[in-house]
């Protein structure tokens, strides 16, 4: 109604806007008669209205009044009498011109003169037709004179005359919503039939219909941002109501002519009991293990069914109702038993026969922990390079932290293993990283620890060790000489490693370009030689490579280069003989080759008694004799060498010089 009413309003400079109406008042004092009131959005009297009638849907239009219509100058006495507070409209509208009214003032005098006749009548927005003809139907056209013209304000719809008083029908789509001691109102809204509603109500055992509302009840709708008005929640709501009680309404618009319309039907509603009992109060009394000791004080309510125990984990959290009905006892204690150590949290609720509740402040049971997680079982470990990766069954407590990993080396004990991570692991895996060079024998154990700090005993000990990948060192050769006629003899410098298992020989053939391995099996480790023959004669170099346990082998050593020259047999050795003479203090070598065969030349070597090894005296030549002086420094063994072209060579017979 609102928005009807606001929407003619302040449009002076457009085409008027109004509303009409039309209402069969019936039989008064031997006459029928016929209201007419109209609207606008502004209270212009101009110089007056005329009200002009049509008999049916056709025909011309006669006019029924001989003077234009004026406002008054007083409101009758008699009305405001029985209406004070129509005293204070005319005392409004005598200060200031009801054509300078707008916004709220404006709105309320209109409402006003909705309800009331008296004042539609000093407004001049009032006629009473008593010249009507029962049984026929009228059409009412209301024209106001402003400026000397006539100006259309409207026509009503069609109203039939009888002698009894017509009023709107029913209202439409009424709705009754319960709430908390309350009852919401929704209906259809029609503001052309009405412009407000009144409400009426009884409960059982009253025989009548009482109007709750003191005012009547106008919807005030908003609108959109686009204009279109917004259906509201609710129209009305009847309040401070009995719960647990039926009640009955009727409902009825109030036209324009502050006649109500016919009321509606009756609508019953149930007010539902839906205030809760007083709050109980709980409180903590001991914690033992994992029972918790509590007790309430108990609420005095006459609809009180019992009480519930909420327990949660968390202060905010959810919490889970420990009773599946509600329990009265005659005692006021609650024991709980939890089923693992932690914070708990608790309250108490009463609750009625309707089922409302309320809860009592929350308390708080610090269940302690006091009960070492199981030991872990199934402990196992496997070496890769590098690293150590451990394994073990998952522990089963609901309040597991995780588990604290040890490691101690060489079996030395639990005292002397230490935690290798600092935080609880969460998982039943490890990986432990371990210098891949490393070759101690790492031991490992599991711990499981909860979240109150309760470790559980160490679980056995595994054991495991780095595989060894690192060779040893690279070995150097010392010398290599001919052991014999055909043989060499190779001397090195042993390796200090701890694992070392023995040594592989290598050749290598300067002409061939080809390197291959000497021995199968590996050499011992003491003593460091090895004496082999070469397959042929000429230059050659000698390597040396360390192996240890595992069979890691190392860099070769330094090649050792060497010009084997075997040799010849013992028929060869006959072509050559030495001889020697002493005179005048020096000693002649002389010897003889028998053999045909080319030669390079000849050397004469000498072994003193103090060497192991003959040494050239000269350079290869190629005459058969030799002189020396004779000197202490010449006592030893001589004999002289014949090389080949071949690079072999046979040695003459040996013959010893001593100088006196």
């Amino acid at each position: 109604m609102i928005l009807l009413l606001t929407g003619f309003m302040g449009y002076a400079q457009q085409p008027m806007k109004a509303h009409v109406f039309a209402h069969n008042k019936g039989k008064q004092h031997g006459k029928i008669h016929v209201e007419i009131k109209w609207f606008t959005e502004k209270i212009e009297a101009g110089a007056g209205v005329y009200i002009y009638r049509q008999e049916g849907n056709a025909g011309g239009w006669l006019r029924v009044n001989d003077k234009p219509i004026m406002p008054l100058k007083k409101i009758d006495s008699l009305a405001k009498q029985k209406d004070e507070d129509l005293i204070f409209f005319e005392q409004l509208l005598q200060e200031k011109k009801p054509s300078q009214l707008d916004g709220i003032t404006l709105l309320s005098v209109w409402i006003k003169a909705f309800e009331s006749n008296d004042l539609a009548k000093f407004l001049g927005v009032y006629y009473n037709d008593s010249t009507v003809v029962e049984g026929k139907s009228y059409r009412y056209k209301i024209v106001q004179l402003i400026s000397g013209a006539p100006k259309e304000i409207g026509i009503t719809a069609a109203v039939k005359v009888q002698a009894t008083e017509q009023f709107e029908s029913p209202m439409q789509e009424i709705k009754l919503t319960p709430g908390k001691k309350r009852i919401s109102f929704m209906w259809k809204d029609e503001p052309l039939r009405f412009w407000a509603v009144n409400v009426y109500r009884r409960v059982k055992g009253e025989t009548e219909f009482i109007r709750v509302n003191k005012n009547p009840v106008m919807v005030n709708q908003s609108v959109d941002s686009l204009g279109k008005p917004v259906k509201p929640e609710r129209m009305y709501e009847d309040d401070s109501l009995q719960e647990n009680t039926l009640y009955e309404y009727q409902l009825s618009g109030v036209d324009f002519f502050g006649y109500e319309t016919k009321r509606s039907t009756s609508y019953f509603c149930y007010v539902k009991d839906r205030t809760a009992p007083m709050r109980p109060k709980l409180k903590l009394d001991s914690v033992y293990h994992l029972n918790v000791y509590m007790s309430y004080i108990p609420v005095q309510d006459p609809d009180l069914k019992g009480y519930y125990i909420y327990r949660g984990t968390k202060s905010d959290g959810v919490y889970q109702r420990l009773t599946t009905e509600p329990f009265n006892k005659p005692t006021s204690t609650w024991v709980d038993s939890v089923d693992y150590p932690s914070p708990y949290y608790y309250f108490i609720s009463a609750v009625d026969t309707a089922g409302n509740e309320s809860a009592s402040e929350r308390i708080i049971a610090n269940v302690e922990d006091v009960f070492e997680p199981e030991m872990p079982l199934g402990l196992i470990a496997k070496a890769d390079t590098g690293r150590i990766q451990l394994s073990w069954k998952a522990n089963t407590e609901k309040d597991l932290w995780g588990y604290y990993v040890y490691r101690g080396i060489g079996g030395s004990g639990m005292n002397t293993m230490v935690l290798l991570n600092k935080d609880p692991y969460l998982h039943t895996t490890y990986i432990d990283t371990i210098n891949k060079a490393a070759t101690n024998r790492f031991f490992y154990a599991v711990r499981a620890v909860d979240t109150s700090y309760n470790r559980s005993k160490y679980s056995d000990t595994v054991s495991a060790a780095m595989p060894d990948i690192i060779p040893p060192g690279k070995p150097f050769i010392k010398s290599v000489t001919a052991a014999d006629d055909q043989q060499l003899r190779v001397i090195w410098i042993r390796n200090f490693e701890k694992d070392l298992s023995g040594y592989v020989i290598y050749l290598k053939d300067t002409v061939q370009r080809t390197i291959k391995r000497l021995n199968m099996e590996l050499l011992p480790a003491d003593p460091c030689e090895y004496v082999f023959t070469p397959a042929a004669a000429g230059p050659l170099i000698l390597y040396i490579a360390a192996v240890d346990k595992t069979g890691n082998e190392s860099e070769r050593s330094t090649g050792f280069a060497y010009n084997y020259k075997p040799v010849l047999n013992d028929a060869a050795r006959q072509e050559l003989t030495l001889d020697y003479k002493k005179k005048n203090k020096s000693i002649t070598f002389t010897w003889q080759y028998t053999g045909t065969n080319a030669f390079k030349g000849y050397v004469l070597y000498i072994r003193t008694d103090t060497e192991k090894e003959f040494r050239a005296m000269e350079s290869l030549q190629q005459n058969n004799t030799f002189k020396i002086t004779e000197s202490a420094s010449a006592n030893g063994t001589y004999e002289v060498r014949l090389y080949f072209n071949d690079g072999t060579f046979i040695r003459s017979n040996q013959q010893h010089v001593q100088v006196k």
